[in-house]
Formats: structure tokens, C-alpha cells, sequence
């Protein structure tokens, strides 16, 4: 599929945000998905945020949330690129195709023209439709919001930049924005994932990593074809575009970390790459600058409440096959583990094209790390009703995380995180 007609597909993710700004209008319609045949049309209500048109087939109880939580995550896009010397961001609203169920999402832009198969969210474009796409049903609202924080930045790149982000920097910025989690309303980037930062690491120890320059000048065909001819080389090619933002953006300022905002004042100006990047860090020997960001990478610690979260995450699936087998989920971490183990079950998820599997063997799944070199075991709590199953917890990380279940409107269980 082309890139004009499709951008950036995105598989799971497993991130966590709470609550944000309210909605301030609501909109009631019903809109048939664009080119949806009229016998089996996607019937949509829409409702305007601050910064999106959302349409979507939830009820207002299940979509102002999402809406709340993304007008959010635009505010930190803007003040992030405002801050850099942009032109101030227009408030125009996006839209954005919120699905209930995967089936729904893929009907809906198959009608549009496109084929969403092995995606969990995309940002499109098409002659007579555009927008940011994802489901709910079957996955938590953490998966989601991972989603769209993703995709939501291509999105919003290709709305107010004068011309296409270079791709590593483009992917590498929605992979940074992927990470983050909101809490109170606040926007915390910067995260560090155990498993980027273990692949990145193992990679250069090995001289796997693909040498900086090459990274940096790499066009959009080159990145699409190495992604699809190797799956393991477009994992690593994820990790690395994130690790060179993840770099640049933690420079102190005095010592080049206000360059990375030159570098993007220049682009949003329309300068080409090359050029804009030779004006930045032009002065910068290219050798001491690599060295610089391989330092920089295997110095990285994982962040310990995003590891909780991936944990938590893990655990609940089990939890969910359990119980969609008729079975009791087990009452305490140390039963649940028995039941695991004894089944040998693990959980597979894929993103850009690659697998990531984790099984219930390793034991580090059990654990999180409230404090450097600690290491306690989640807490299972009573459900918070009847029909739903036990809560997981971390206590002593801060924020602390609750891992809650929920019933959506068609009676589905969902997970969503709860901080304190």
C-alpha cells in the first residue's frame, strides 16, 4: 500500500494515562462510515473536543474520556513545538475514528480504501477522508491511549509542519510520545521502556546498531522497504530513531540541548533536513556526537513504574483467559502464578511488524521495583464488584498504580489504570 494513501501503521502498545480536561461541546449526529456500502454503514455520533472532531459507534460515557485524555496529550504536542519556535499552533479540530471493536475499524476503512489488516490504530490520509483511527473492545484504554499517542503525533506533525518530518525523526518523536503516561492531567515524557532500552543495549554491545548517520539521513522508501524485509531490523530501527530523540531532547541546555529545538524550528520553517540539521549541530564532530548517544543509551535505566505497568498489564491477560475459560481467577499473586505457570501461558503482542512474547516462567513478571535495587511483588485486591476480577497493585511507586476492571457498554471487561 502506498504511503500517500496510508501512514504510519502502528501495532499494539501497552501504555497508561488517567484523567484530563473536560470535554467543552458535545455534537449529536449519525454519519455512515465514508463509502460504506448502505446496507452495513458504520453509524457514527460525533462529538467536538477542544482540539478533535471524534466520531465514533461508543456512548458518551465510554468516548468523553478518551477525548479528555487526547485534548490532553495535543496541549503537551503544542507546548513542546511552541517552545521550539514554531509558528503558534492552530486550534483547528482533528478528526478522529474512534471504533468499538476491531471489526468495526477495519469495515470502516475498508470503506475508506484501505486495508488496516495486522494495524491497531493508524493516522490516514485519502482524497476524501482523513484522520486517527483506532478500537477499544478487547484490549485496555491503556493499549488504546498508547495508540493514539502514537499515531496522534504523525497526525499532528503532518497538520502543522510546512513539510514532512524527516521519518527517523517523525517516528522517533511518536515512539517518545507513545511512552509517556498521563497523570492529573499531566503529560510525563522522557520514559524509558526495559525493553527498548535492553534491546538498544544488547544491540551495541554486539555492533548490531545502525551507525547514527545512516539513521539520520535514511528517506522514507529506504526505512518502509528495511521494515518489511526484516522484522527484527524494524524493531531495532523503532528503538534507534527513539533513542536519538530520547538523546538529543536530554542534552542540558548549555551543552546542546537547545539544539534539538533549532533543528526543529528549521523544519517547521520548511528547511530540508540536511541543511537544518548542518545549522544545528554542524559544529559538532559526527564521531564525538555518536559516541555521545551510545554513552547516553547504555547509561539508561528502565523506568520502574512503566515496567509495574507493562507487569500489570501481563498479568491481567492472564487473568482475562483465565476467566474466559470459565475459570475463577485465583485470589492471590502467588495462586495466580501457580495457574500460569502450570498452563504455561504467555502473551504475544506485536508492534511494527515484530513479536514480542512474554511468558509466565520469567519471573521478573511477578515483580516491580518500588526503589533502586528493591524489589516487591504486585498486591491482588478484592474486585471492585461482584462481576468483575481482582485489582492489581503496586504500592510504594509513585504515582501508585491500580490496575481496575470495568464493563463497557456492551458488558466487555476492560482494564483501566487508576494513580493515587
Amino acid at each position: 500500500m502506498s504511503r500517500s494513501s496510508l501512514r504510519f501503521p502502528r501495532d499494539l502498545s501497552l501504555r497508561r494515562a488517567c484523567r484530563a480536561p473536560a470535554i467543552i461541546a458535545i455534537l449529536l449526529c449519525l454519519l455512515p462510515a465514508a463509502g460504506a456500502q448502505a446496507e452495513d454503514p458504520v453509524a457514527f455520533q460525533r462529538y467536538a473536543t477542544e482540539h478533535y472532531d471524534l466520531f465514533t459507534n461508543l456512548t458518551k460515557a465510554e468516548a468523553q474520556p478518551i477525548g479528555r485524555h487526547m485534548d490532553a496529550v495535543f496541549t503537551e504536542y503544542a507546548r513542546r513545538f511552541e517552545r521550539a519556535g514554531l509558528e503558534r499552533i492552530r486550534h483547528g479540530r482533528m478528526p478522529l475514528y474512534l471504533l468499538r471493536t476491531q471489526d468495526d475499524y477495519l469495515r470502516f476503512l475498508k470503506s475508506a480504501g484501505l486495508d488496516a489488516t495486522n494495524t491497531s490504530g493508524l493516522f490516514f490520509i485519502q482524497q476524501r477522508l482523513q484522520g486517527l483511527a483506532t478500537w477499544t473492545q478487547g484490549r485496555s484504554l491503556s493499549e488504546t491511549y498508547g495508540v493514539l499517542q502514537h499515531e496522534g503525533f504523525h497526525q499532528f506533525a503532518h497538520a502543522h509542519f510546512r513539510a514532512s518530518l524527516p521519518i527517523w525523526v517523525n517516528e522517533g518523536l511518536a515512539e517518545y510520545f507513545e511512552d509517556a503516561i498521563l497523570v492529573s492531567g499531566s503529560l510525563k515524557v522522557g520514559i524509558v521502556s526495559g525493553r527498548r532500552v535492553t534491546t538498544l543495549k544488547n544491540a551495541i554491545r554486539a555492533g548490531k546498531v545502525v551507525p547514527m548517520g545512516e539513521v539520520l539521513s535514511i528517506r522514507d522508501d529506504q526505512w518502509l522497504s528495511s521494515i518489511r524485509a526484516n522484522p527484527q531490523t524494524a524493531a531495532l530501527m523503532y528503538d534507534q530513531a527513539w533513542s536519538i530523540v530520547h538523546f538529543l531532547i536530554s542534552l542540558p541546555r548549555d551543552r546542546g540541548g537547545a539544539l534539538f529545538e533549532s533543528y526543529l524550528r528549521d523544519l517547521g520553517k520548511g528547511v530540508p533536513h540536511a541543511q537544518a540539521w548542518a545549522a544545528a549541530y554542524g559544529a559538532i564532530d559526527p564521531e564525538r556526537l555518536e559516541a555521545a548517544w551510545r554513552q547516553h543509551v547504555l547509561k539508561l535505566k528502565a523506568d520502574d513504574l512503566h515496567t509495574a505497568l507493562a507487569n500489570m498489564e501481563f498479568l491481567a491477560s492472564a487473568m482475562r483467559y483465565l476467566h474466559e475459560r470459565g475459570k475463577t481467577p485465583p485470589p492471590s499473586l502467588a495462586e495466580l502464578r501457580r495457574a500460569m505457570q502450570g498452563i504455561g501461558f504467555s502473551a504475544v503482542r506485536r508492534q511494527h511488524g515484530y513479536t514480542v512474547r512474554t511468558s509466565a516462567q520469567d519471573e521478573t513478571v511477578y515483580q516491580y521495583a518500588p526503589q533502586e535495587n528493591v524489589r516487591r511483588s504486585f498486591i491482588l485486591l478484592e474486585p471492585a464488584r461482584a462481576d468483575l476480577l481482582p485489582r492489581i497493585t503496586a504500592p510504594g511507586l509513585s504515582p501508585e498504580p491500580t490496575l481496575t476492571w470495568l464493563r463497557d457498554a456492551t458488558g466487555a471487561l476492560t482494564t483501566v489504570i487508576e494513580y493515587r
